[in-house]
């Protein structure tokens, strides 16, 4: 995501049941898109390639 311009995080997302019942680690745990109404279609499409990206292993 880093190299598509994209800023990403991870950890608990403050939901600590949810992170158990998953299996996660609380440290370290799950990584979560948020979308908001300022972002641009271009941004939208840009996370689409990015995932599309990573899902394929490239």
């Amino acid at each position: 995501m880093a190299k598509g311009g994209l800023g990403i995080r991870d950890g608990h997302m403050y939901a600590p049941r949810l992170m158990a019942r998953l299996g996660l680690a609380m440290d370290r745990g799950a990584v979560r898109v948020s979308l908001v109404h300022y972002n641009t279609p271009d941004e939208m499409h840009r996370f689409g390639a990015a995932l599309m990206k990573i899902s394929s292993g490239l």
